[in-house]
């Protein structure tokens, strides 16, 4: 696993290479481009949907 970081200051481009644990295709077209993402929103969509939601708790407490 390891990622590179290249440039090409002629194209003005910079290329990351990342051979990780990879993304399935539906992963990577939500993901791409995305910078930070906490996923406290579908967290808290699970809690409301969810029929027991931790004590009765709502969610409306999460930071994120």
């Amino acid at each position: 696993m390891g990622i590179s970081i290249t440039t090409n200051s002629k194209e003005r481009t910079i290329t990351l290479f990342d051979s990780g644990v990879g993304m399935t295709r539906e992963e990577i077209i939500s993901n791409l481009g995305t910078i930070a993402k906490s996923g406290s929103g579908e967290f808290k969509t699970a809690l409301e949907d969810a029929d027991d939601s931790l004590d009765g708790t709502s969610g409306d407490g999460i930071i994120g």
